[in-house]
C-alpha cells in the first residue's frame, strides 16, 4: 500500500507527501496519520495497493474512512499514551490513551481506529499494530493519536554446516530472523560456551554467520531482537568438533619373544589398536576388512591372525568418530617347515 497527501489553503500550496501505513494484524486494514498545518486546510489523497491477484487498485478521498480532522486552537486535547514501554517508536505490549485536560470530561467521546465514538475519557488498546485514536468533547475539543503495538517477538533460524555428530572440521552458524510484528529486526545476538567461548555478541541487522573451530563439545546460544525490544525463542545449537586424527599402530603380541631372524616358526598374532582423545575411534580397517569399535572408549584393538607361510603384510587403519583417518602397514615372516637335507655318497 502507497499513499501520498496534500493539503491547499488560501496561503500555501503544499507538496504531496507519503504517508507511513501500517497493517492491523490479522485483517486487511492499513491504517495511517498525519497532522495538517492549517485551519481550514483542504486534505487530498491518492493510494495505489496491490492485492493477492496482482491487481492495482487506486483510491482517493471519496471514501468513507478518510479523516481530514484539524482542531481547533480553543478547544485543543491532548491526549496521553501510557503502559507498554516505548522503544524505537513502538509500544511492545498494550496502550491505554487518556484525555487529560477536557474542560468538559463528562462528554468527552473516543473512536478507536475508525468505530464509532463511545463515551470516556480513556481507552485500552491491546492489538498488534498502527491505530489511530481520536477524542472529541461538547466544547469543541477535537484531538487525534497515532501509535504502533508490537509486542510479538521476531521469528529465529538457526542452523549448523556440516552437521553430524562429531565433524572433522570447522563449523559455520547461520541464523536468520524475520519480524512478524511491526517493527523490523533490530539485531541477533549469540554466544558460546564449552570448548570454544564466544563472549555475548550483537549483530544488528536480521542474518549472521560465525564459524566454531575449536576441537571438543561447544554450545552456541542465538536469539534475534526487534526494534520494540520483543526477544525471539532462543536457538540452541550443540555439536562437537575433532580435527584430530587419532592414532593407529600394530605389533606382533604371539608368539613373543619375536626371534633374532626375524623369521617365525608358528601361527603369528598381530594386534591393531586405534588411539584418539578426542571423539574415539569408530572402526579398524585390517586389509579391508572393517571392524566397528566402541568410539566411547579411548582405545580400541582388533587381533589378526597370520597363517601363510613367508612374507605377509597387512594394511591397516583407524578412522576417529569425525572421520578423520590414520593408516600403517606391518610385515610378518613365517616358515614352519623343516629344510630339506640331502645326503650325496662321494
Amino acid at each position: 500500500v502507497y499513499v501520498l497527501f496534500k493539503e491547499q489553503s488560501e496561503i500555501n500550496q503544499v507538496a504531496w507527501r507519503g504517508l507511513d501505513l501500517f497493517n492491523v494484524v490479522g485483517t486487511n486494514t492499513w491504517l495511517g496519520a498525519a497532522p495538517v498545518s492549517e485551519p481550514n486546510a483542504v486534505v487530498e489523497f491518492f493510494g495505489q495497493m496491490v492485492g493477492l491477484d496482482n491487481k492495482e487498485r487506486i483510491t482517493d478521498n471519496k471514501v468513507d474512512n478518510f479523516l481530514a480532522t484539524l482542531p481547533d486552537e480553543a478547544g485543543d486535547l491532548t491526549i496521553e499514551l501510557t503502559g507498554a514501554d516505548l522503544i524505537g517508536g513502538y509500544y511492545n505490549g498494550p496502550v491505554t490513551a487518556t484525555v487529560i485536560d477536557s474542560t468538559i470530561p463528562e462528554s468527552l467521546e473516543l473512536s478507536v481506529d475508525s468505530q464509532p465514538f463511545e463515551p470516556g475519557a480513556s481507552v485500552e488498546v491491546t492489538e498488534e499494530g498502527g491505530h489511530v485514536v481520536l477524542a472529541r468533547d461538547d466544547a469543541g475539543g477535537r484531538e487525534f493519536v497515532f501509535f504502533v503495538i508490537d509486542s510479538i517477538g521476531p521469528d529465529l533460524s538457526a542452523d549448523a554446516s556440516p552437521t553430524g555428530t562429531v565433524v572433522s572440521g570447522p563449523v559455520t552458524i547461520t541464523a536468520s530472523a524475520s519480524d512478524i510484528g511491526q517493527s523490523g529486526v533490530a539485531s541477533i545476538t549469540y554466544r558460546a560456551t564449552g570448548a570454544e567461548t564466544i563472549a555475548e555478541t550483537v549483530v544488528a541487522g536480521d542474518e549472521v554467520s560465525f564459524d566454531i573451530t575449536t576441537d571438543g563439545d561447544t554450545t552456541v546460544t542465538i536469539f534475534a531482537t526487534d526494534v520494540a525490544g520483543n526477544v525471539s525463542v532462543t536457538r540452541t545449537i550443540d555439536l562437537s568438533i575433532d580435527q584430530t586424527a587419532p592414532t593407529v599402530i600394530a605389533e606382533v603380541i604371539a608368539p613373543t619373544p619375536a626371534p633374532a631372524s626375524g623369521w617365525y616358526t608358528s601361527d603369528v598374532t598381530v594386534r591393531v589398536t586405534g588411539t584418539d582423545a578426542g571423539s574415539g575411534s569408530a572402526a579398524i580397517t585390517i586389509d579391508g576388512v572393517i571392524t566397528d569399535v566402541d568410539p566411547a572408549a579411548a582405545t580400541a584393538s582388533v587381533d589378526e591372525t597370520i597363517t601363510a607361510e613367508g612374507e605377509t603384510t597387512l594394511s591397516f587403519s583407524a578412522v576417529d568418530d569425525g572421520g578423520t583417518p590414520d593408516s600403517g602397514s606391518i610385515s610378518v615372516s613365517i616358515d614352519t617347515r623343516a629344510p630339506t637335507l640331502t645326503v650325496s655318497p662321494d
